[in-house]
Parts: structure tokens; sequence; C-alpha cells
């Protein structure tokens, strides 16, 4: 619906304001609407009583080709419908603006002729004055009337006697009724007739004037009365204050007839003082008046109304309509800042609470919205000032408890002590318990805020997120609460609704420079440790010109289309604003590390330009400086880089990071053990050592290093990363591990790191075309990245593709193609797909270059028992001999016996293999893989009493080792214990995953689970 439309449907509803209001704003956007400029002209120049529309009405006819002549028309139909006041205001504003006026013509007015007497008219006239004439002549018209008689016949004259007595006679009656119509007689006779009625007549006229006098009195008594009244509510209405309601609702009780009875103007007083606390308040709604307002307490209602129903458009409609008509009332001002605090127009909701408070400093409510400003801008100084100037004149305001916590980056960037779902009384923080129904919206989001930062602190981000939600839901202007909400989502790699959420943050009007340096270091790390670093240059400082002079890579292409994508409230670059802000140093840490994380490593020295006065930031810079180099793979810039940072943590990092990618893992785990010691907290010295362990075969203290991480909230995702590559790598399977990577890898993940997890991972899951798609994505913003190469490599040495996976490993920094850490990868890799003779191979090749590994050692025996094993017992039994030579192979002779064990039929009861085992035990002990063949043997002799506490004892060695549950679910289908055999089946499933047992395991389980023992076949 246009304009055009809703102004007519508001003119339909006899709303002409709102009409007019719309029509203006069309007219000035497009003036070519004809019909639109008449249908103003009509409402404005036929129907409009109001004045305070002139200026608005002038706006949009001057861009009219006859602007003059339609202003002069407009004037001219004012003054014909008595409009003074009107016209006169359009003429001045005119003259103000310089528009000239052309009046109409007007039509020359004849002179009045006198109307011709028709001869009718004449003859009448001439008979009503003849008539006139003998109505003064008196007896002459009796005389004539007597003359006029026809007599029929004449009478003789009477005697002379008869004659005189007639005449007496006649002189006596003529003298009687003389005597009656004489003036005197007749006005004694008047008076005397009228003196009962003189009488009444008086006694009404006093009565009247009585009454008239008391009905004078008593309105002046009950205006005088109703003024004294209105005057006090106003000055209470002057003192407002919502904790302190006694006394105005006394007054307000003592008006209640008055409003009751239509005085309008106690009534919109009543709907105001109860709109501004209603407006606020979560349980009420403002109440509507009942006819148009006709002050502005009733006009200020009535916006509030508009507010509290998200009628934006008519809360401006009326509240220009306020403002024109009360432009410097309390109650203009006021709803004018509350107005433009719900619009989220804080610069404006400030300028009008300050002139408010100028002018009625007691007025609560103002102070009120001050604080609500600081509070949303994060400005904590502000925060302090206002709530104190609030609790000189309300000490008891429910905002006087409220607290702004500590800042975000302490908890977001500091490891909770003992994460636990957090307590209730953590989640109850705040104030004193309260009417949460009635309570202000303002209080109830910043509890919840507070109760967020509670939670988060104890480690329990699910109970942080719902406080964060509930805290928004309240007051979608509470920049830390969006801060903070951003964060979270972000930490359960819901990247869109993070972005969502830092916007809102970073576009809170006048935030705080706190707020906005915040939003520019934590949307930039979290958004980084989600896997997309990409996103976080919508909110990282802008890079000011680093981008220009070189060729643009993916990467720069990735930042440069990012960076036009930042909120104009994050334009100001932090470099200018590092001296006592310690927020802008750590945002331009932050934009480095993501820099880095997306393959422009290039760009980081320049990007961490001027942190090097700054003790806290300087040697953290210059790590990140040896990140970007070796995330572009160039080996001897990292060295040089590391040279130049002081012995420290970070210097540690960078030693283990650098050796770890050259394949120098012992000393990587020295360098980053030391590093992990200074500071447990630290996911940069945590990955190094893990990987580094994972490498050495040491998949134990890996794994325990990854269980007892206490890392900050910020990097869980980048943990949950790392655990699943060492996970996947160990060979783990189930339900847990899909998910685990499917959720990681649904989040479009951008960073170098991540895309060599998630691609590693599915190397190791049995997912080759997702893997090589995953390298290919991360060799693509860093073509010289060492481990995007070391697995890609990998990937195409089992797809035989020989030239191009040299090409990668030349890349890799780990040493040749013929590693032996490769080589021993390579051959599990061919062992997962039942390529025995080549894992054979690999494996021989690895123990040739060192003998003594035993991940090598124990591939090759299993290759052995798939391969060839007659061969198997020849080559195994040659390196059995070779190692008794020194007591220090105790466990690589452990390792060989118990595969001639195997390859001898100790899984088919020959005893003549029971004797490997049984001396491998004395060199290795009851190791629980060295238990397992011991409970096959037995279990193939028919022992089960023997065999079921070998595998007993293996699970207490090991209880995550999936042959022991397998042997002991098949036992337990053996001797009918249909309970103990489903919980080790589901256990073997989950631990093992895959393979040819798996499905029969699988198969097994779902006939115990429909409980048809006659089908459950036991297996091997």
């Amino acid at each position: 619906m246009n304009f055009e439309e809703r102004a007519r449907s508001a003119y339909e509803r006899g709303d002409k304001i709102r009409a007019l209001i719309l029509l203006v704003e069309g007219l000035k956007r497009h003036p070519e609407r004809k019909a639109s400029l008449n249908l103003l002209l009509h409402v404005y120049g036929e129907e409009c009583d109001n004045a305070g529309l002139e200026a608005d009405v002038l706006g949009a006819l001057k861009n009219q080709p006859n602007c003059s002549e339609l202003v002069g028309r407009l004037c001219q139909r004012l003054d014909d419908r008595g409009l003074d006041s009107m016209r006169r205001n359009m003429v001045l504003v005119a003259r103000e603006r310089g528009i000239a006026i052309v009046m109409p013509p007007t039509e020359m007015e004849a002179p009045e002729e006198a109307p011709e007497e028709a001869p009718d008219e004449v003859m009448a006239t001439a008979d009503s004055d003849a008539d006139a004439t003998s109505a003064l002549d008196g007896p002459s018209s009796t005389k004539s009337e007597v003359q006029a008689v026809a007599v029929p016949e004449a009478r003789p004259p009477l005697p002379r006697a008869e004659f005189d007595s007639a005449s007496e006679e006649a002189s006596e009656r003529i003298f009687i009724r003389n005597k009656r119509v004489s003036s005197r007689a007749n006005r004694a006779q008047r008076e005397e007739r009228a003196r009962p009625l003189r009488s009444i007549l008086l006694a009404t006229l006093l009565a009247v004037i009585v009454a008239a006098v008391g009905y004078v009195l008593y309105q002046g008594w009950s205006h005088a009365s109703l003024a004294t009244r209105i005057t006090q509510l106003d000055a209470l209405l002057l003192d407002y204050d919502p904790q302190r309601l006694a006394g105005i609702n006394k007054a307000l009780d003592a008006t209640r007839w008055h409003a009751t009875n239509g005085n309008h103007h106690i009534e919109e007083r009543r709907a105001f003082a109860l709109a501004v606390t209603q407006v606020e308040s979560r349980g009420h709604s403002v109440t509507p008046l009942q006819a148009p307002p006709q002050t502005a307490w009733g006009q200020s209602a009535l916006v509030l109304h508009a507010i509290q129903e998200g009628d934006l458009e008519a809360a401006l409609s009326e509240a220009m309509k306020l403002e024109r008509t009360y432009p410097q009332s309390l109650a203009a001002l006021w709803t004018r800042a509350r107005l433009c605090e719900y619009r989220g127009d804080f610069q404006c909701a400030g300028s009008y609470y300050e002139r408010t408070l100028k002018d009625f400093e007691r007025f609560v409510p103002a102070r009120m919205g001050l604080v609500r400003l600081s509070a949303r801008q994060l400005d904590r100084a502000r925060w302090k000032s206002e709530l104190a100037r609030l609790g000189e004149v309300s000490p008891n305001h429910p905002y006087m408890a409220l607290e702004l916590g500590v800042a975000l980056d302490e908890l977001l960037y500091t490891p909770p002590e003992a994460p636990r779902e957090a307590p209730k009384e953590a989640l109850n923080a705040g104030s004193e318990p309260l009417d949460e129904e009635h309570a202000q919206s303002f209080v109830m989001a910043l509890r919840h805020y507070m109760q967020a930062l509670a939670a988060l602190s104890v480690g329990d981000q699910e109970s942080a997120r719902q406080r964060a939600t509930e805290a928004l839901s309240e007051d979608a202007h509470l920049g830390a609460a969006a801060a903070l909400l951003g964060a979270l989502v972000a930490l359960d790699l819901q990247v869109d609704d993070a972005r969502d959420y830092f916007t809102r943050a970073a576009n809170i009007d006048q935030g705080s420079s706190e707020l906005r340096f915040l939003v520019q270091w934590i949307a930039p790390d979290s958004l980084n440790a989600a896997g997309r670093p990409d996103m976080a240059f919508m909110f990282a400082t802008p890079v000011d010109g680093v981008l220009e002079g070189e060729p643009a890579g993916l990467a720069r292409q990735i930042i440069a289309r990012r960076e036009g994508q930042r909120p104009t409230s994050l334009s100001t670059a932090a470099a200018t604003a590092l001296e006592n802000n310690h927020h802008a140093r750590e945002a331009l840490l932050a934009r480095a590390s993501a820099a880095s994380a997306l393959g422009a490593g290039e760009l980081v020295a320049d990007l961490v330009v001027g942190l090097e006065p700054y003790a806290d930031q300087s040697a953290r810079a210059r790590l990140e400086i040896v990140n970007a180099h070796l995330s572009l793979g160039k080996q001897r810039e990292a060295r040089r880089a590391i040279n130049q940072l002081a012995q420290g943590p970070e210097r540690e990092i960078a030693e283990a990071s650098l050796a770890y990618f050259e394949g120098r893992y012992p000393a990587a785990v020295a360098h980053a053990t030391t590093a992990y010691e200074a500071d447990p907290s630290s996911l940069r010295a945590l990955r190094p050592l893990v990987l580094s362990h994972m490498a050495l075969g040491r998949a134990r203290e890996a794994v325990a290093l990854l269980d007892q991480a206490r890392l900050a909230p910020i990097w869980a995702s980048e943990l949950d990363s790392l655990k699943l590559r060492v996970y996947a790598r160990l060979g783990q399977r189930g339900r847990h591990i899909d998910d685990l990577f499917e959720r990681l890898n649904n989040s479009e993940p951008a960073a170098l790191a991540r895309l060599v997890d998630l691609s590693t991972s599915a190397f190791w899951l049995r997912r080759p075309q997702e893997a090589k798609a995953l390298a290919t994505r991360a060799l693509s913003l860093s073509s010289g990245h060492p481990e995007a190469n070391w697995i890609m490599a990998l990937i195409l040495r089992v797809e035989g593709d020989q030239t191009k996976s040299r090409q990668h490993f030349r890349k890799a920094w780990r040493t040749d193609e013929n590693n032996v850490r490769l080589l021993v990868e390579l051959g599990y890799v061919h062992l997962d797909f039942d390529r025995h003779a080549m894992a054979q191979e690999v494996f021989y090749a690895a123990i040739l270059r060192e003998r003594d590994n035993l991940d090598a050692l124990r591939g090759l025996g299993e290759a052995y028992v798939g391969f060839d094993p007659v061969r198997g017992r020849r080559d195994l039994g040659r390196m059995v001999a070779n190692f008794r030579v020194s007591l220090r192979y105790g466990a690589q002779i452990g390792e060989v016996l118990k595969w001639l064990a195997v390859l001898h039929g100790s899984r088919d009861g020959d005893a003549g293999a029971h004797a490997y085992l049984v001396e491998a035990q004395q060199h290795v002990g009851e190791r629980a893989d060295i238990l397992v063949e011991l409970a096959r043997y037995h279990e193939a002799r028919k022992e089960h009493a023997i065999a079921r506490q070998h595998y007993v004892n293996a699970l207490q060695k090991n209880a995550t080792l999936p042959d022991a549950h397998h042997g002991l679910a098949q036992m337990a289908m053996h001797s009918g214990d249909n309970r103990v055999a489903r919980e080790h089946l589901e256990r073997f499933i989950v631990l093992r995953a895959a393979g040819t047992q798996v499905e029969a395991a699988k198969k097994q389980l779902e006939a115990l689970q429909k409980k048809e023992p006659a089908e459950v076949e036991s297996g091997p």
C-alpha cells in the first residue's frame, strides 16, 4: 500500500491529521502525484481546523510549479471559513520561506439597483396609504360608511319633543362611550388588572436572579476547586516518581469523580500518570483514551499507548502533533525522549532526557531513562554517575540494586575453575526477589544478564545462553547481552545467529568505546574459534589500506568482501586509541589471528604494527607473526621470527609449533610441555603437544591431555576439533564421532587448522572424498601450509598418484616421503581398506628404518595375518631373534611373540601357539592385548571359565578394548545370558563401529532386542 492509499484510508477513518502527515511526506518524495495534491488541498482547506501544520503543508507545496497560486487559494479558503489564525500562520511561514502568495482574482460587484415596483404593488401601496389615511381620519370613515348604506325607505321626521328626548339619550350614550374609551380610565383599569400579574413576574424574576447568582457562585467555586486540583496534579506530575506514588494516587482518587464525568483535564492527566508507569511494566498495558486528547498529557498518553502496541507510525504522527502544539511542555519533551529510546536512537533520547531534566529536574522517569541508556551503551562511568543522581531523588528505586557486572572478557577468556551446572543462587543473581509479572522490563533484562554472567563463571554455558536470550527478549537494545549471546551461540557453531547478535551489539547507538572495542575483540575471536575467520573481518578493526599494492589471493578477496559488510559504527580504526585501552590492543591481535587462520599470513606483520610498546601484547603479536609464516609454509621466515622472541611461554609455543611441522616430535613435546605447564589454559600450547604425542604413538598421553584440558569457554569448538582428529586417528567410531564431524563441517569452515583437522579426521574415518575436498579447500587458502600438504599427500598416495603425492610431501617439511611416521600411517590406511599386501610392504619399510617402532610391528603382524601367515612366521621369527640380543627391546619382543602366537593358530586353540603367549607375558606382563589373545585361545579350546576370566582382566586393564567386549558378548550368548550379551555388544559396536565383525554384532544385537534367542547364533 503506497502513501496515497494509506492517506485515503486514514481520511476515511476520520484521522485527518494522520492523512495530512502521510500526504505531506509522500508529496515531498513524489511531487508529481496530482491526485495526492488535490487530496491534500481538500483535506487542509476544507476540513482541517487545527493550527500547527502550516510548515509541513508548505514543505509539500514548495515543489509544485504553481506553489504561489496554491498557497493563495488555501489562504482564500481559510479566510472564507473564518480560520484567521491558520491563515495568519500560513502567511507568516510563507514569508519566512520566501514563498510569494498570489491571491485568486475576485469578480467585480455590480451596484444594487432599486427594484421596480409592479403596478399591482403600486396599487397595493396606494390602497394601504389610503387605508392609513382613513384610519387617521376616524369619524369621516364612519360618515362615509353611513353614507354608503342604502336606506330602503325614508322615515317621516319626528316631532320636536320626541326629537329632543332622543337627542338627550343619544348624547348620554355618546358620553358614556367616550368615557369608557378615555385613556385615563383605560390606564386605571389596566393597572388594576396587571397588579397580580406584576407580583408574579417580580417573584419569578427574583427567583431567577437568585438561582442564577447561586449557579454562578457554584460554578465559580467548582472551577476554582477544579483549577486547584489541576494545579496540584501538575505539581505532582512535575515531581513524578514511580516508586513514591502515594501523593499522586491520593490526588487522583480525589479527582476520580471529575474523570468519570468526562472532565478531560483530569482524565488526561490521570491517563498520563498511569501510562508513565505502565509503559515500563511487564504485566500492564497502557490504557487508551476514550476520546481525542485535548491536552499535552492526553496526547502523551496516546503516544505511549502506540509505543507499547508497537505502532511506530502512529506514535511518530502523534508525537509530531504533540511537539507542535505544546513544544516546551514536560509531556512533549519526555515523550519525544521515550519515543527515541524505543526506536534505538539513543543520541536523540539522551538529548531530550537532558532537556527534560534541565527544566524539570525532579521528574524521575527522565533520570531513569538516562540510567537505561548508559546500561545499554555499556558506559560504566556514566552508569555510576546517573545511578548516583537517581539515588539522590529516589533512594529506594529498583535500579539502585542493579549492576553491570564484570567485563565479558574476564569470563570468556578465563577457564572456569570447576565447570558444572550453575547453582540456583547463581541463576537468581541480582537483587532481592521481586514480582516478575509486574516488574519493569529493564530491571528483568539486567537481572537476566547478571544471571548469565554468573552461570558462565561456573562453566554452565547452556544456562548462560538461556539467561542471555531472556535478557534480550526483555530489552532488545542491551548491548552487553547481545555481545555475550553472540559469543555463546558461536560456541555452538551457529555462526549466522552469532553474526546477527554481534551486529546488534555493534549498532547500539552511541555505544561506549568499551562496547565497540569489545565487539571488535570478542566477535573476531569467537568466529575464528568457530572456524569462520572470514566472518571475523565483518567486525574486526579496519585494515587501513593493507590490502592494497599486491596481487589479491583468495584470502585477500574474502577479507575485502567482508570488509564491505562491516557495521558503520565499527569503522574507526583501533590503532588510533591503543594507549590506555586494553580492549583496542586485543582487537588488533584478534584481527591478526583471523588473518593468519584465513591464510592471509602476509598481512599479519602490518596488522600488529603499533603493539611493540605494550608488554602484554608485544610477545603475542610476534607469536602471531610466527604462526603466519608457518601457515604460509615459510620455514626460514618462521625461524627468523622465533629468534626475535624473548624467552617465555610465547617462544616455547613457537618452537613447539615449528618442531611439530618439521617432524621433530620429541622437541615439540619438550617445548609445548614447558609452555603448557606455564599456562594450562593455552590452546596454542596444547595443540602441538597433543599432536606430537600422537605422532610419537603416545595415544594415552594425548587422550589424557584432552580429557583434562581446562580451556577458556571461547575456545570450546577448537578443542572439539582437536578431539575429533585424535579420536578418529585412534580408530574410534560411533554416532558421537559422526555427529561431531557433521557439526564441525556443517558450519562451512574457512580456517586452515579446522580444515586440516576435518580432512585428517575424514581420512581416518574412511571418507576419502570428503577428506580430499577439505584438504583442497585448505590448500586453496594457503598452498604452502605444511599439514594441508601432508594430508593431501597421504590421500594421493592411497589413490596411487605417486607424482602429485611426492610434490605435496616436499611441501610438508617432514623430511622425505619415506618418513617412518608417514609409512606407519599409510600402512594403517591400507589395513583399513583390507589391502594387506600393501600394508605389509610399507610396515616392513618402516621397520627397516626404525626397527623398534611398536606401531610398525603391530601393523606388520596384523598385515601378515590377512596376507601370508607362513611368510609372517618366518619374518617375525627372525625379528624376535634379533631383538633378544638386548634387554631394552622387551616391549618389541612381547609384541612380536603375540603375533607369532596368532600366526601359529592361537585363535584356533592350537596348543603349540600357547607357549608364545606365555613368553610374551614374561616380557611385557599382563598387557590387555596379550590377555585378549589368551582368552581367545582358551575360548577356542572350550575352556570358557578361563577365557571369561582373561577377558575380564583385559577390561580391567583397558575398559575401551573392543575385542574384550566382543569376546564376553559371544560367551554370554553361548551361556544364554542375553542381558550381559546385549551390554557388551552395544559397547563393542560403539568402540569399533566399522568392519565385518561390527555388522555381525549389529545383527546379533537386533535379534537379542527382539527376544528371539532361537535365531541368535553364537559368533566365533
